[in-house]
């Protein structure tokens, strides 16, 4: 019994890796799409603009899933980070 546990236990610094690496990414997403929108999504939110909050929180959406296909699907973690790379150049450029 205490081997299974312990097995369990031996995938926690992948999930870890990925994990910090997906918060990095959409972390440099949130920043990237702040400074090229053209309205101050924040400000707007902060003063209580529903429809800011929606658009903000659809493109925070709009990367996260392909970003959780990149972790689903990649090899390794070079491979998570260019897969995220390619979807947050499509979403900002869409």
């Amino acid at each position: 019994m205490q081997e299974k546990i312990i097995a369990s236990f031996l995938g926690l610094g992948a999930f870890g890796a990925y994990f910090a690496a997906s918060i990095g990414m959409l972390l440099l997403f949130a920043m990237i799409y702040v400074r090229v929108t053209p309205y101050h999504e924040l400000n707007l939110i902060r003063e209580g603009n529903t429809a800011a909050a929606c658009s903000y929180s659809g493109a925070l959406l709009g990367f996260i899933i392909p970003l959780a296909s990149a972790v689903a699907h990649s090899v390794g973690i070079a491979d998570m980070i260019v897969w995220g790379c390619v979807a947050l150049v499509v979403q900002i450029s869409t």
